[in-house]
């Protein structure tokens, strides 16, 4: 933890200041004596006595007696301000300008070592150790990475400190004193309600008790050889000169800190570390008690009224309940007492004050069971409810089909520009039936389209002798078509499969669990090989057959022409080694379609299909001199026609993907949409090229972020949270390759977005009081 040492000096008229910090660093400065603080104090002091009349004081503070009455509490908060402003002007002097500053640069570098905080510790005498250090903020003069917590030490410590020891449970002994105009019902309150974590031990007065037996089990309660971790007094107090400060254990009967030094050092042996004393005036006993060796000691260091120390008391016991270390428990109840909406308590919030023993840790304490459990995994409200909105989100279709669309855009800009685009030969040839090839047919009925036509255009395949072909055109009505070209196109179909040896694969569609596809007057029967195949399928996601279904009944039509093309032999062949998991048909029932291989938008057209018009069929150069185009799959396809589909709400083609229109050449259109042809283009060299894309559902990765922010919010060490957000950020960027080298697509969105949320509390709380 980042530690300074800061020694202000009062002598005469001047105060000098000396930091020291690191490896024998030090400044040095000085500056003219407060006096117009001293004055403000005074003024303060007065109005502040005035306006809190029940202490835990002993009786007899000076300065309330005797004055005309007045409106304190304005009096209060306007003493206040000029307090705090002429405390800063003089703080905020340009001498002191370089010790300021190596403040605020200790605070806004990482730290070597875990930490969240900047430890100052403070050690003044006499006058200046009444000014309210813990307002002095230099975050309102430095941009700070960690907040500065001002400690207080005394100028002597004879004592060393003593390592803690380990319990099952804090031991805590409380001391009620003399509650003369005092309750202490509601400290009782709070300390029974930290039995879950500590055992707590009363001693103290009682009513009739005789007082040399009070003192005397006080003294033996401290030092009993079973130990304290923590000693906790309430009641009156007082500062003395010579002997550390006065407690009030019984009406008109005290105990000073020198009579109990060999009990504290005892119980200081026994594991004692730290003391609050929740009663007024204790500048002189906390610095007994450091010198004596114990670790952290909290006292207020002003009359204290008896409603302000119970606020206080309940607030400290909650945060440290929270596991908040000492130093930040004491900082987080002062900021509520500042904070109180009604201001019930001015000036209450600069009271108290810690004091530490220079080289020990803060007791804090550690979950345990169910409750280191909760605090590790379990969500806050806030983490809660970002996880509930990114997780309806991540399983809202458009929402996913969005990011996806922009993830391949990015993806293929990637393999742009690192040359991943890969060289094989196109698996498809596209025969493209356009407009022009229409046009130029003089076909005036496009939908449905003459039958007639498409024998033509396997009549001109046929020259060619293809291995296989795929008709993407439904043909189930033949009601629709003259005798003519029924005629035509099976005698077509039939050339081509027993002249020929040609495999067709007709399109077809589901209706529920009744397939529409190829007329019996048009199509051969080839069980074996199947006749048809489906074409039903999500836009992004690749056909594959259902889990649990033979393929020998339904299959996806570019399933079936993948089979075609890379079997030979004449029965029904293994089919290829890809179906749906059972988790994919499972999230079908929530609408996802969890790790179905998704169309590989960012492999550019021109490496999926090779277009050729079907018009060109009947050109000179036709198909000619293309030695590859049996190991192709003929796709004969409609090509974005206006009539094409089946009907005017079911047209063959799709919203051109971002990353399809990435790849558009310059001095090309680039085409509002990609075809159904299209996607059965990129489905078969998926299939072929046994390159599936598996994506990660989002769902999942909100749930892995969620986890991973979790204990993010855990780490105490900037740099180390700086560095394992660089880490996520470098993954983001390692994941477009990962997409490429291990055909995995990591979203990296809504997990980023997921700890960045998760993230904001920590960021927006950079200091414990503001």
């Amino acid at each position: 933890m980042s530690r300074l040492n800061l020694e202000v000096q009062h002598t005469a008229q001047i105060c000098r200041f000396y930091l020291r910090w690191g490896h024998g660093q030090q400044l040095t400065a000085q500056v003219p004596a407060p006096e117009a603080v001293f004055e403000c104090y005074q003024i303060w002091q007065q109005a502040y006595q005035q306006f809190y009349r029940q202490f835990r004081a002993r009786p007899g503070i000076s300065g309330i007696a005797g004055l005309p009455t007045q409106d304190w509490r304005s009096l209060l908060i306007k003493a206040e301000a000029n307090l705090l402003k002429q405390f800063h002007d003089w703080i905020n002097q340009a001498e002191l300008l370089p010790i300021r500053g190596a403040i605020a640069k200790a605070a806004y570098a990482q730290p070597a070592v875990d930490s969240t905080c900047v430890d100052l510790f403070l050690t003044c005498e006499a006058t200046l150790e009444r000014l309210p250090w813990e307002a002095w903020h230099l975050e309102a003069e430095f941009p700070l990475k960690r907040p500065v917590r001002i400690a207080r030490t005394p100028a002597n410590i004879r004592q060393p400190s003593t390592p803690r020891q380990r319990r099952s449970k804090l031991r805590i002994l409380a001391i009620l004193g003399d509650d003369t105009g005092l309750d202490f019902q509601e400290e009782r309150q709070v300390l029974q309600q930290t039995r879950h974590f500590a055992e707590v031990h009363f001693a103290g007065y009682q009513a009739n008790q005789d007082n040399c037996q009070l003192r005397a089990k006080i003294r033996q309660a401290i030092a009993d050889p079973l130990g304290w971790d923590i000693l906790f007094f309430a009641g009156h107090s007082n500062e003395t000169s010579l002997t550390g400060g006065e407690l009030g254990i019984a009406p008109g009967e005290t105990l000073t800190i020198q009579e109990l030094a060999s009990d504290l050092l005892s119980a200081k042996q026994r594991g004692l570390q730290f003391a609050i004393f929740n009663s007024c005036q204790g500048l002189a006993i906390a610095q007994a008690l450091i010198n004596l060796g114990l670790s952290q000691v909290v006292v207020m260091r002003e009359p204290i009224h008896n409603q302000v120390a119970q606020q206080f008391f309940q607030k400290f016991i909650q945060y440290v309940s929270q596991y908040q270390d000492a130093h930040t428990a004491v900082l987080s109840a002062c900021g509520d007492l500042r904070h109180d909406p009604n201001l019930t308590y001015p000036s209450s919030y600069w009271i108290p004050s810690l004091f530490r023993h220079p080289g020990t840790t803060l007791p804090q304490l550690r979950p345990t069971g169910w409750s280191a459990w909760k605090q590790q995994w379990l969500p806050t409200r806030w983490e809660a409810a970002v996880v509930t909105s990114l997780a309806v989100l991540s399983l809202m279709n458009p929402v996913q089909n969005r990011l996806l669309d922009q993830r391949l855009q990015v993806q293929a800009i990637y393999r742009q520009v690192t040359g991943q685009i890969p060289q094989n030969v196109p698996p498809v040839r596209l025969i493209a039936i356009d407009k022009n090839s229409l046009d130029r047919a003089q076909i005036q009925r496009r939908n449905p389209l003459p039958w007639g036509y498409l024998a033509g255009v396997l009549n001109q395949l046929a020259i060619h002798h293809p291995q296989v072909i795929g008709i993407d055109y439904l043909l189930d009505e033949p009601a629709t078509q003259t005798q003519r070209d029924i005629v035509a196109l099976r005698n077509a179909v039939r050339s081509l499969v027993s002249n020929h040896q040609s495999r067709i694969i007709f399109a077809s569609i589901l209706e529920g669990d009744r397939e529409l596809g190829v007329h019996p007057e048009i199509g051969i029967p080839q069980p074996n090989w199947g006749a048809q195949g489906y074409t039903n399928s999500a836009d992004w996601f690749l056909p594959l057959p259902r889990s649990g279904q033979p393929c020998k009944v339904l299959c996806p039509f570019t399933y079936r022409l993948t089979i075609a093309l890379t079997q030979t032999s004449a029965d029904l062949p293994a089919l290829l080694p890809t179906q749906t998991l059972p988790i994919t048909e499972f999230s079908r029932e929530l609408r996802q379609f969890w790790l179905q291989p998704i169309f590989d938008f960012s492999l550019p057209p021109d490496r999926i299909y090779e277009r050729t018009p079907a018009y060109e069929l009947w050109q000179p150069h036709g198909l000619q001199n293309i030695p590859h185009l049996k190991q192709q799959v003929i796709l004969i396809a409609s090509d974005r026609y206006a009539e094409a589909g089946l009907d005017d709400q079911t047209k063959d083609q799709i919203p051109s993907p971002s990353a399809v229109k990435y790849w558009t050449p310059p001095n090309q259109p680039t085409r509002p949409a990609i075809t159904g042809g299209e996607l059965s283009a990129y489905a078969i060299h998926h299939l072929v090229q046994r390159h599936f894309v598996i994506p990660i559902p989002d769902l999942w990765m909100v749930l892995i972020a969620a986890v991973t922010a979790k204990r993010l919010t855990q780490v105490r060490s900037p740099r180390l949270r700086h560095s394992v957000l660089s880490g996520i950020g470098l993954s983001s960027v390692l994941s477009l390759q990962i997409y490429i080298s291990g055909s995995l697509l990591v979203p990296f969105v809504f997990p980023i977005t997921t700890i960045a949320l998760y993230l904001v509390p920590s960021f927006r709380s950079k200091s414990y009081v503001s």
